[in-house]
């Protein structure tokens, strides 16, 4: 969220300053939204469950945007 922010999006919310990022921005923005929903259902219901496959597939979706990003250089 905080470098969504500081790359300048501004909303109320992570999932309303998603939808201002554009694939020109972000070329894996679509999977960084479905990232972040999951994200916010484990955050928010006590009885989720995430699986190890999808939660690996989640954090190369963070490590990707970060690369694009310019905030990974691995």
């Amino acid at each position: 969220d905080e470098v969504i922010k500081a790359s300048g999006f501004r909303a109320d919310t992570m999932d309303e300053r998603l939808q201002q990022v554009t694939p020109e921005v972000l070329s894996c923005i679509e999977e960084l939204r479905e990232a972040h929903r999951i994200r916010n259902r484990v955050a928010q219901e006590p009885d989720f469950q995430v699986n190890k496959e999808e939660a690996l597939a989640a954090l190369k979706i963070y490590k990707k945007a970060f690369k694009e990003l310019g905030l990974l250089d691995y």
